[in-house]
Parts: C-alpha cells; structure tokens; sequence
C-alpha cells in the first residue's frame, strides 16, 4: 500500500506529538490539529503505519515510563500521579492490561 510521503510525514507527527506529551491524555480532535488530517484519515492511517491504535500506542508509551520508574523504587501511588491517573486502581488496570502483572510484581522482580 502506497502512502504519500506527506501523510506520512502528518502521522510521524502526531506520533512524536504523544511522545513528547506523555503523561498528557491524548484528544483525537487535537491531533487533527497537528497533522491536518481529517479524524478517519488520522485514525485509519496511524493504525495501517504502526499497527496499533493512537490510544493503544499512547498507553504502551506511558506504561513503559510508569515500568522504569516502578523498576528505579517509585512508589505506585507516586507514578498513577505522575501519569495523571484520578486513581491508583486505574492506573493498575492499565498496567496490567499492557504487562500482564500487577505493577507490584514489577517491584520485586
């Protein structure tokens, strides 16, 4: 499937957009924004060039940050906050939907 290098170009940007925003929540409408894509060309597009979701590809990311601070001896209190979750409950349904464990595994691992 060809892609043309500019809508490409519009989908690595939305793509480094929610790297550099993490722990911010993402807003398909907002991501419009900064592709100039329409939301079924965004949506569509990221998922046939990543192979994943933009909000799969957005939990995978913030949940890699949330590990390595589990893995260096944050508390899991400290990182549900620092990634914005409203509670620790969810932010361990999360984790475990990515990881397959509890972030308190991670701990003693």
């Amino acid at each position: 499937m060809y892609l043309n290098p500019d809508y490409l170009n519009a989908l690595q940007q939305v793509k480094q957009h929610i790297d550099l925003t993490i722990p911010e929540r993402i807003d398909v409408d907002d991501l419009t924004k900064v592709s100039n894509l329409n939301k079924t060309k965004l949506i569509r597009g990221f998922r046939t060039v990543y192979n994943t979701t933009i909000y799969r590809y957005w939990l995978e990311q913030s949940m890699a940050i949330a590990k390595a601070m589990i893995e260096e001896g944050a508390q899991i209190k400290a990182v549900s906050s620092r990634l914005k979750y409203s509670t620790t409950g969810s932010f361990r349904r999360a984790f475990k939907d990515v990881y397959k464990i509890n972030p308190t595994e991670v701990k003693t691992q």
